[in-house]
């Protein structure tokens, strides 16, 4: 099933592509799914483990020199997947929930400008400070009023509302989260047999995903990115340990190369000045991040 799901999407890949006016450049389609697997070291998948994934990697673009930032922490590093900023320029340094929303331009609120719909989908409450619901059209996650760890915000749950959703309206830019991983590792330590089998319980929900993005008319025009926070070793993460900053990122579909091996050095705050090239939109001045265009197939 799965190499009939990247035969499927590569073929379909291939069969279009459009120019984008917006930055003077090249791009695919404006549909980018953007997947963070909380906690997941690269070193965790594995074709026995994660296929989906392992699959992914072979088929699209695998960045094996990929960091995150330090501290290696959830909200400080997805601040800087989404915005393009390091961490001392976001200046979110905390990690739990706060009321309020981020003012720095955001993947969401470049896709709001330029016109184009965006979603999110994500399984911890601190995420709603980066998601405010006059720039996002769809949010689907832990709100402020909800307990975190229920079985609705289960990466099949979100994965399978996801599905849902995309068949009736696809969105410009999408962004899921899931959490297993990291709830694993805290729990049983990274890389233990628990820790492994919540790696798997992300790559099937991942699974699902893919199988709605090959399906309908928007099938030859997505991009999917596939990327993690930071990593862990023993009971937690936070430090500049390989271990920790040590993030996967798969890049699959329309925009990015083929079979592709990345070796030159990646930081996840390179992530959302990526995504603004495959969405054509403009790019901010002032970001710490670059556009990998090593590994786009529309430079």
């Amino acid at each position: 099933m799965l190499a009939l799901l990247l035969s499927a999407g590569l073929l379909a890949a291939c069969k279009s592509q459009t120019t984008s006016s917006h930055n003077n450049v090249a791009t695919s389609h404006n549909h980018v799914v953007l997947i963070s697997v909380d906690g997941l070291r690269p070193d965790a998948i594995s074709v026995e483990k994660s296929p989906v994934m392992y699959g992914l990697a072979g088929a699209g673009v695998q960045a094996t020199n990929a960091r995150t930032i330090v501290p290696s922490i959830t909200l400080p590093s997805h601040t800087a997947m989404v915005t393009g900023l390091n961490y001392k320029n976001h200046g979110v340094s905390w990690n739990d929930y706060r009321a309020g929303y981020i003012s720095h331009p955001t993947l969401w609120s470049l896709a709001k400008k330029a016109g184009l719909g965006s979603s999110a989908y994500f399984a911890k409450m601190k995420f709603n400070f980066l998601l405010d619901p006059a720039i996002v059209d769809v949010i689907v996650g832990v709100l402020p009023e909800d307990k975190e760890g229920s079985p609705a915000s289960s990466a099949e749950a979100l994965a399978r509302r996801f599905a849902e959703d995309w068949a009736k309206s696809p969105q410009g830019f999408t962004f899921i989260h899931f959490r297993e991983p990291d709830s694993a590792g805290h729990t049983f330590k990274w890389m233990s047999p628990e820790y492994l089998q919540a790696v798997t319980s992300a790559d099937k929900a991942i699974g699902i995903v893919l199988e709605a993005l090959n399906k309908g008319s928007e099938a030859h025009s997505f991009s999917l990115l596939v990327t993690s926070d930071h990593g862990g070793n023993e009971y937690g993460h936070g430090s500049d340990k390989e271990e920790d900053v040590h993030i996967p990122w798969i890049g699959y579909g329309a925009g990015f190369n083929r079979a592709q091996r990345l070796d030159i050095p990646v930081r996840t705050f390179d992530t959302a000045p990526t995504i603004m090239r495959l969405l054509g939109l403009e790019i901010p001045a002032g970001l710490d991040g670059r556009v990998i265009v090593e590994a786009l197939s529309t430079k």
